[in-house]
């Protein structure tokens, strides 16, 4: 789904030099290109340059999947119990003493 405005300069070659992404945006300034891409293009970006008035990936460069952004809930639980996992194991490793330490006297009389 192409929800993403990207507005864009670029120099001689095509290279793009100047990005503003994003949705429902409105420039404050006038760019060389504008376009409505996705995702993955907008993740991309560093991949691709503007031929003839179009944007087109590089030739010979590959392209970051992006997952889908929309979950069920249920794969939304799923990837919360795997950060709970995660986050249980690093608690492990580092117990927090259930006492804090006491401060020893090193003064000398």
């Amino acid at each position: 789904m192409n929800d993403i405005q990207l507005y864009c300069n670029t120099d001689d070659q095509g290279s793009i030099i100047e990005i503003l992404t994003g949705q429902n945006i409105i420039p404050t300034k006038t760019y060389d290109h504008f376009e409505m891409i996705d995702k993955q293009t907008e993740v991309n970006l560093d991949k691709f340059h503007v031929v003839g008035g179009k944007l087109v990936q590089i030739e010979g460069t590959t392209l970051i999947q992006v997952g889908n952004g929309k979950l069920t809930t249920e794969q939304e639980l799923e990837e919360l119990k795997k950060k709970l996992a995660e986050m249980q194991e690093l608690l492990a490793k580092y117990p927090i003493p259930s006492e804090p330490p006491t401060e020893t006297d090193n003064s000398t009389e």
